[in-house]
């Protein structure tokens, strides 16, 4: 059981990580992160967050995930946790393609439903 946490594919970069204060590390090696009142759980093959994350900081786990994992991002938690993650990536404008349909067809339809009428080539790549 994984709980609340942001998977993918491929092992990619950190620098989104880099420079940024390291809380304490644990006996096997899970590096934590805090984020105002998050913490972000860097094990090297997932980052595992607080159900309750905040906004800001589902968009930066996001956005750090998709350089590091590549995609298409597994999430994995309850739903309010999932909901979150759908929620920060259109809010925060990470254009990443979720692995279970249920979560990218939610993508999908916040994403048609909050968008401005203009057409944006990156409203384009979201689309995808």
């Amino acid at each position: 059981h994984t709980g609340s946490a942001i998977l993918g594919e491929k092992t990619g970069t950190n620098d989104l990580l880099e420079g940024r204060k390291v809380d304490s590390v644990t006996k096997r090696g899970t590096v934590i992160y805090s984020f105002g009142q998050d913490a972000l759980r860097d094990d090297g093959e997932s980052f595992r967050l607080s159900r309750s994350v905040g906004l800001d900081t589902a968009i930066m786990a996001l956005q750090i995930a998709k350089k590091r994992f590549g995609e298409p991002l597994h999430i994995n938690g309850d739903t309010a946790f999932r909901e979150m993650m759908v929620k920060a990536a259109v809010e925060g404008k990470v254009f990443v393609k979720f692995a279970d349909p249920s979560l990218e067809k939610q993508r999908k339809q916040l994403f048609f439903n909050t968008r401005k009428p203009t057409h944006t080539a990156k409203d384009k790549e979201y689309e995808r």
